[in-house]
């Protein structure tokens, strides 16, 4: 942990605090670029949908099969995650401002920022709500916003190291040679997690404050513990619609998922993360339709979680600002 951080002087391009210099928003052509990529999202769920060649009907009906009780577990799981990453964003926010964010405070922005993040990209969606909230809570949005991006690229390396093991045993269908692989990642992050943020330090104008090893240790760790339970949920959604894809084929498809989404910049990664699901459960056997289904009933389920804990964070924001004491 940074117990005492401390802000270089001299101008840093990441971490310079310039009050009335920064306005946290989403400029009007990142705003047209994630409605475009949206509509392409969406038009590719209506591929999938069209050639599942299930009616309206049918879907409802797959939707109102979903066993509420392991509905209700995937909602507990990400609600963990949510407080995880809001962990993450303070932890770096106390790095860089020199004290953290209040955490009621930090998980009703995180959640508010994840119920965005169904409509932009989710790394603009979560830098743009953290650095106005803490700009309307008398904090540096500058901050915000960096300790938001610093933080989730922990959760892309994670992902990133995982998924390549994962697709190899998907090819291969190695159930065991997958472990060996996630523990050959997992001891290649531990060691990356001080390395690289090093070696950025060296090579760019990065904060110093944001290579410290408590830190970064702490990031890598926290992001591979919220990729396990992302995988779990996922698990828990396919147990919940009652799916027949075995349990470590929907966990390994995971970390692949959630590389291709978030590269591909489109809101949610929507559209793009259910052809990868399909594509991949593909690889390892399962039929199209079976997968098909899996995808879109895990998209509308995650999407109402997400919704739900948003408003939530709306609630607990809303709170925390009625309150007298500063977040």
């Amino acid at each position: 942990m940074c117990l005492e951080p401390r802000i270089s002087p001299g101008t840093t391009l990441l971490t310079e605090s310039r009050p009335g210099k920064y306005r946290p928003g989403v400029p009007p052509l990142q705003v047209l670029c994630a409605v475009v990529a949206m509509a392409v999202g969406l038009g590719l769920c209506g591929a999938l949908v069209y050639r599942n060649g299930r009616g309206l009907g049918d879907w409802l009906a797959v939707l109102r099969g979903v066993d509420l009780r392991w509905a209700g577990i995937a909602l507990a799981g990400m609600a963990v995650n949510l407080v995880l990453a809001a962990q993450k964003w303070r932890r770096v926010e106390a790095c860089l401002a020199g004290n953290a964010p209040r955490f009621r405070y930090a998980v009703g922005v995180t959640a508010i920022g994840w119920g965005l993040g169904q409509f932009l990209p989710v790394p603009i969606a979560a830098a743009v709500v953290r650095g106005f909230a803490n700009r309307v809570a008398s904090r540096s949005a500058r901050h915000g916003a960096i300790a938001s991006a610093w933080e989730q690229l922990f959760d892309l390396a994670a992902a990133v190291l995982l998924a390549g093991p994962a697709i190899a045993a998907m090819l291969h269908g190695s159930t065991s040679g997958v472990f060996a692989g996630w523990v050959v990642a997992i001891l290649v992050g531990e060691i990356g997690a001080v390395w690289i943020p090093r070696l950025l330090g060296h090579w760019t104008r990065i904060e110093a404050t944001l290579s410290s090893p408590s830190l970064c240790r702490f990031l890598w760790r926290v992001s591979l513990v919220r990729t396990a339970i992302l995988m779990a949920v996922t698990v828990v959604i396919g147990q919940a619609m009652g799916a027949e894809i075995p349990h470590y084929l929907i966990a390994e498809a995971v970390p692949p998922v959630i590389v291709a989404g978030v590269l591909s910049f489109v809101p949610a990664g929507i559209g793009v993360n259910e052809v990868s699901f399909v594509g991949l459960l593909g690889m390892a056997g399962v039929a199209a339709s079976i997968a098909t289904g899996f995808a879109l009933v895990n998209r509308v389920l995650q999407l109402a979680i997400a919704l739900l804990l948003a408003l939530g964070g709306v609630v607990i924001v809303g709170l925390a600002a009625r309150s007298r004491n500063d977040p």
